[in-house]
């Protein structure tokens, strides 16, 4: 029984390493991508809207963050459980749980689109927006009241993904979603000159 032991220990040891790599280069390539999001739009933004759109987006992003955080929040503890399901070999409460996780992410949707409609100028007067500045992030936030389920799927789905056993599939969506902003912020800002909200619309 030792020697049994013995020798399955190397075979063991080979697949928890091939797995801790499986997971672990495509969530560092995530965060990465996740990063070159705003170094992108960082970049289009100072170059064809200036300042003024640089200060506008700025005075968004703590308001957006909060709702990718609500995706996040679905992933990380949907996806924890779900881990946990799949290991003891659970298909009905991966089912089940992929059913409730769904079902939070439109009722989150709703709930951030109430409070952005009845309270978005506000969160952005608290910061210190005013006039023409506080117009041009309103636009930009705007979009968000009707794109909120959107956005927080984007910060779930890729962690349910990676721990429903598809680390690869979740990184490929991330990437094509940062080339394809890449490629849409150049194509809509720079030739056809659209605005803040059309670049939240690309996000």
């Amino acid at each position: 029984m030792l020697l049994d032991s013995a020798s399955n220990s190397p075979t063991k040891d080979a697949n928890v390493t091939r797995a801790f790599w499986r997971y672990t280069i495509p969530a560092v390539v995530a965060m990465v991508v996740n990063g070159l999001y705003q170094i992108v739009d960082g970049i289009f933004i100072g170059h064809y809207l200036g300042a003024q759109g640089l200060a506008a987006v700025n005075l968004a992003w703590p308001i957006i963050g909060i709702i990718i955080g609500f995706g996040v929040l679905v992933g990380m503890g949907s996806g924890s459980l779900l881990s946990i399901y799949r290991g003891a070999g659970d298909n009905t409460g991966v089912q089940q749980l992929m059913s409730n996780s769904f079902w939070l992410i439109a009722i989150l949707a709703v709930v951030a689109m109430i409070v952005l409609v009845l309270f978005g100028p506000s969160l952005l007067e608290l910061q210190g927006a005013s006039g023409e500045l506080l117009h041009s992030s309103l636009a930009y936030l705007q979009v968000l009241n009707w794109g909120a389920g959107v956005t927080i799927a984007a910060g779930a789905l890729p962690l349910l993904l990676r721990n429903n056993g598809k680390p690869e599939m979740a990184t490929a969506l991330l990437i094509i979603g940062a080339l394809s902003n890449i490629v849409l912020d150049y194509f809509m800002i720079v030739k056809m000159q659209w605005q803040l909200p059309v670049l939240h619309l690309l996000r």
